[in-house]
């Protein structure tokens, strides 16, 4: 399944909203308020791919939110890997990793990732 990333509408607070409540530990940046009003300025666009929550910055990828297993974690990621690659992106690129999902990556993909802090 590829993800249809699309510009965040307030149709969408429904499904995020779950998926926010699921996290429990949403920061500001992915806030529902953050989604609406900086989506135009930073180019964000959102994807609801199988009741987890993708988010794209033009060329640049959130971690995904709502994942209820590490296959769902696996299989959201290697789906943003394929769209970076079908929209020629020259490399994929996770931005905002907390340092819980870097474990996470690294438990699931080994060193796959090349993590560089900032």
């Amino acid at each position: 399944m590829i993800p249809e990333f699309k510009k965040p509408l307030v149709g969408d607070k429904i499904w995020i909203k779950k998926i926010f409540n699921f996290e429990n530990n949403i920061n500001s940046d992915s806030s529902l308020g953050t989604l609406f009003l900086w989506s135009d300025a930073f180019d964000m666009k959102i994807c609801n791919f199988n009741n987890i929550l993708l988010k794209k910055y033009g060329n640049l990828y959130e971690f995904p939110k709502g994942c209820l297993s590490k296959y769902n974690l696996k299989n959201a990621i290697e789906n943003l890997i394929y769209d970076a690659k079908i929209n020629r992106y020259e490399n994929f690129k996770i931005s905002g990793l907390l340092s819980k999902e870097v474990l996470k990556l690294k438990e699931i993909f080994n060193d796959k990732f090349e993590i560089i802090k900032k």
